[in-house]
C-alpha cells in the first residue's frame, strides 16, 4: 500500500507541475482594450507635443530674427510643450511598476494566464504513467513536452511495480477470505453427494461380500 500511496503523490505532484508549465498567456479582448486605449492616448499626446514644438519654433523664429542669443523667456515656450508630457509619463511609469509588483501573472508581469484544470492535469499524468493515453491532449510548450518524457521515464516503471505489488496483495487477501468458504463447500458436497466407486473398488467389495458368504456357509 505504501507504493500505491507514493504513486498517488507522484501523480498529484506531476499534475501541479504540468499545470504550471503549460500556463499560456490569455488573449482576452477585454484585457487588451486598455492597452489599445493607452497607446492611442500616447500617440495623440505625441502629436500635440509635436504641434506645440512647431508653434514654439515659429514664435522663436519670429521673435529672435535670426539672433544667436535667446533668453529664458523664449526657452520657456519649449519647456511648456514637454512639461505636461513629462508629468504624464512619470505617472504612467509609476502605475505600470505598481502593476508589475502586484503580480497579475505567474511571473509578476501583470499578464493573465490560462491554466489547465486540476482534474485534467491529474487525469493526464495518470494516463501518462499507466500508458493508457488521454485522447488528443498533449503539451503545447517545449518545456512541457520535455517534462512529460522525463515524467514518463520515471513514472511508468514505478507504476508497473506498484501495480504488481498491489495484485499480489489483493490475491493474498482474496485467498484468505475464500478459504473458509471453500472448506464449507467441500464438506457440504461430501455429505450430499453419494460416493462413486471405480471398477477396482467395486471388485474389491464383491470379493469381500463373497468371502463373508463363504464364512457364513461353514
Amino acid at each position: 500500500m505504501a507504493m500505491v500511496i507514493a504513486v498517488a503523490v507522484y501523480v498529484v505532484a506531476g499534475a501541479f507541475a504540468i499545470r504550471e508549465i503549460e500556463a499560456i498567456p490569455r488573449h482576452d479582448p477585454e484585457t487588451s482594450r486598455p492597452k489599445r486605449e493607452a497607446h492611442e492616448i500616447r500617440h495623440s499626446s505625441l502629436n500635440r507635443t509635436r504641434k506645440c514644438v512647431l508653434a514654439a519654433l515659429q514664435r522663436l523664429g519670429a521673435v529672435s530674427n535670426c539672433s544667436q542669443h535667446l533668453d529664458s523667456t523664449h526657452l520657456s515656450w519649449l519647456d511648456e510643450c514637454y512639461r505636461h508630457e513629462d508629468h504624464r509619463r512619470i505617472a504612467t511609469d509609476t502605475s505600470s511598476e505598481e502593476d508589475k509588483k502586484a503580480g497579475g501573472g505567474k511571473n509578476g508581469d501583470g499578464k493573465e494566464y490560462e491554466y489547465w484544470t486540476l482534474m485534467d492535469s491529474v487525469l493526464f499524468c495518470y494516463t501518462v504513467i499507466t500508458t493508457i493515453g488521454y485522447g488528443n491532449v498533449a503539451p503545447r510548450t517545449f518545456n512541457g513536452r520535455i517534462f512529460v518524457i522525463l515524467y514518463g521515464l520515471v513514472g511508468v516503471p514505478f507504476t508497473m511495480l506498484a501495480i504488481a505489488n498491489l495484485g499480489k496483495f489483493l490475491a493474498t487477501i482474496l485467498k484468505s477470505w475464500t478459504r473458509p468458504f471453500v472448506k464449507c463447500a467441500r464438506r457440504l458436497r461430501r455429505r450430499l453427494c453419494k460416493p462413486k466407486y471405480t471398477a477396482k473398488e467395486k471388485q474389491r467389495l464383491m470379493e469381500r461380500e463373497s468371502r463373508k458368504s463363504v464364512k457364513v456357509g461353514f
